[in-house]
């Protein structure tokens, strides 16, 4: 069986939502970003970790950064080691979002963590100021 491609990198994922910032920015039209995705997966990762929880220490240390509007270095952080060490494949549609408001120069006006221990993923709700 061929090996599987890796998906966009970290840093191609920033750059990309920096990419998307610039392009919105330039038409006449309002727009809404969203991004709906979980935080860690325990399915998103090695079949050998057997996990049935998500990460919750990373999980909620990068909360703690996303909070505070603390996500500008997102691209150079995240590593493909670290999505696979805890499960995060998903903050790739997270790290798009944040580069994108790194760009617009937005800040996190509201934001929750949903702790969930039964379907195996953290979300996350935000809303961001209006540039």
């Amino acid at each position: 069986m061929p090996e599987m491609p890796m998906p966009l990198s970290p840093k191609c994922a920033f750059a990309l939502g920096g990419a998307i910032a610039r392009v919105l920015r330039a038409i006449p039209w309002k727009v809404v970003l969203v991004a709906g995705t979980g935080w860690s997966h325990t399915q998103n990762t090695n079949w050998g970790r057997n996990w049935v929880h998500p990460h919750m220490e990373n999980d909620l240390m990068r909360y703690s950064e996303w909070s505070d509007s603390k996500f500008s270095n997102w691209g150079e952080t995240f590593t493909y080691g670290k999505l696979e060490a805890y499960g995060q494949w998903e903050h790739l549609c997270w790290i798009v979002l944040a580069g994108a408001m790194t760009e617009l120069g937005s800040k996190i006006v509201y934001s929750d963590f949903q702790q969930n221990w039964c379907f195996n993923s953290n979300w996350v709700n935000t809303i961001f100021s209006v540039v």
